[in-house]
């Protein structure tokens, strides 16, 4: 009698030994699912929308390797009578045959003080204009104008293109005071005019070139 409880005992030991591996096992598997659904919950986040995946447009290489492509010019501008900065240039490549790179910025007397070498620059891979040096403005830039003809947009939807800021930290801005921006698939030309540019949303006392490194350009 002695020894069937014994043995009633151990089995009883053994069962609730069963039942709490059991649970442990169960609050672990719980434990583990929890945490892989929360690692896809952040994978499966949205990027913000300041950090886009917008990129920019790329313009057509050239037809020759030999030929040379520096899109810019720098000039002396006296603070107190403005001045303008033009580039207009070209080489022959793309299904169009050629392309066509205009950029002008017009700045307004009194747009900063002292006088400075301000140079324009047009990248010759994606178009995107940079500004330098860096230069305290008093008020916004007269007007700016981009045009580029001779592109390769096939496949692009016109509603797509938008003229923007891209910060080298990756974020991206939308540029404001944009007067018009035309989009002619078939002739492969993009143009921009803008009144009062408040690139990277500056307003008075900031500069369109606080920033190193920044660029402004045609994005899809």
């Amino acid at each position: 009698m002695v020894n069937k409880m014994k043995r009633i005992s151990l089995t009883i030991s053994k069962t609730k030994g069963n039942i709490m591996k059991l649970f442990f096992m169960l609050l672990a598997t719980t434990f583990l699912f929890l945490i892989g659904c929360d690692e896809n919950t952040q994978v499966l986040e949205p990027q913000s929308i300041e950090v886009s995946n917008r990129r920019l447009i790329t313009l057509p290489q050239p037809n020759s390797l030999s030929v040379e492509r520096t899109f810019s010019v720098t000039k002396y501008i006296k603070g107190k009578n403005g001045g303008n900065l033009v580039i207009d240039a070209h080489y022959f490549a793309g299904p169009h045959g050629e392309v066509k790179v205009i950029a002008k910025l017009k700045l307004d007397k009194k747009t900063f003080t002292g006088n400075h070498n301000i140079t324009m620059t047009v990248d010759d891979a994606t178009g995107a204009v940079t500004f330098n040096p860096s230069i305290r403005f008093t008020k916004h830039a007269k007007e700016f104008y981009l045009k580029l003809e001779g592109l390769d947009l096939t496949g692009i939807n016109p509603s797509d293109i938008k003229f923007q800021d891209f910060l080298p930290d990756g974020t991206v801005r939308d540029i404001n005071n944009i007067e018009s921006l035309v989009v002619d698939v078939p002739s492969g030309i993009i143009e921009l005019k803008l009144k009062n540019f408040e690139v990277r949303d500056f307003s008075i006392n900031y500069n369109i070139m606080d920033i190193p490194g920044s660029r402004y350009g045609f994005s899809r």
